[in-house]
């Protein structure tokens, strides 16, 4: 993949948001990605039984979840949530044509297969409308 010219928000941007008070986690190494910084939390035990993958859609981002983190974690999961590219905390391209279905589903592969949450051990993904798994 070629470089890709991109914004990026300021974190002070986010500072104060009601019920999100969360650490951000990035990535910018990822593998056809390097240079563009990946937003994504990571919080609750890396070793618990299950963790949620809250995936966000268009066009929000991991805030929507902040409702459901703490129930999550509540209940001795792990919770990660990912800023896709684009949006959130994320980097955003500043073409519109960099946005496609190959070009977030190759993000969420390699963030997932390069990451330290790589090894979580049973997965519950969690989406927008109907685009839940099943949890164990």
């Amino acid at each position: 993949m070629q470089k890709v010219e991109a914004l990026r928000t300021s974190d002070a941007r986010f500072q104060g948001l009601p019920d999100y008070p969360y650490e951000p986690h990035y990535v910018d190494s990822l593998p056809g990605y390097e240079g563009l910084r990946a937003h994504y939390l990571d919080l609750g035990p890396k070793d618990a039984e299950h963790t949620f993958l809250c995936l966000h859609g268009e066009p929000t981002w991991s805030y929507l979840y902040r409702k459901m983190i703490p129930v999550f974690l509540e209940s001795g999961a792990r919770v990660i949530a990912p800023d896709f590219l684009g949006f959130g905390r994320s980097d955003k391209p500043v073409q519109d044509s960099t946005y496609t279905f190959h070009f977030h589903r190759e993000f969420l592969l390699r963030l997932w297969s390069t990451s330290p949450f790589a090894t979580s051990r049973s997965l519950c993904r969690i989406g927008e409308g109907r685009s839940a798994s099943p949890c164990p």
